[in-house]
């Protein structure tokens, strides 16, 4: 009983310091848990950023890919254009000047 008394006492007289120290533990334990969250937090964003990353990679691949394609849809499309020009020229060298505007279009008045 003696060492009840005592003990009441003693937090009687340093009632600001257990308060403080309280405070402290209280504090400690709610941090704690917040930065388990932020944690949490900070691996989820991770692994989103990944997820991104590897998204636009595949865009940049596909995009990569497509427009090889055009290019060589182009240059084809230009070397049919040049061989449809070179018989054209061809064919009118053999032909006289009223045939060459009339294939044209052009009427001669």
């Amino acid at each position: 009983m003696l060492y009840l008394k005592q003990f009441q006492n003693w937090c009687k007289a340093h009632w600001k310091w257990l308060t403080l120290t309280a405070m402290f533990v209280i504090a400690y334990v709610l941090g704690k848990n917040q930065a388990k969250n932020l944690l949490k937090m900070a691996e989820f964003e991770r692994t989103q950023y990944k997820e991104q990353n590897k998204n636009l990679e595949q865009q940049v691949k596909n995009k990569a890919a497509k427009d090889e394609e055009a290019i060589r849809k182009y240059e084809k499309t230009i070397e049919l254009l040049k061989n449809e020009r070179d018989e054209r020229i061809k064919s009118f060298k053999d032909m006289e000047n009223n045939e060459v505007l009339e294939e044209l279009g052009i009427k001669k008045q």
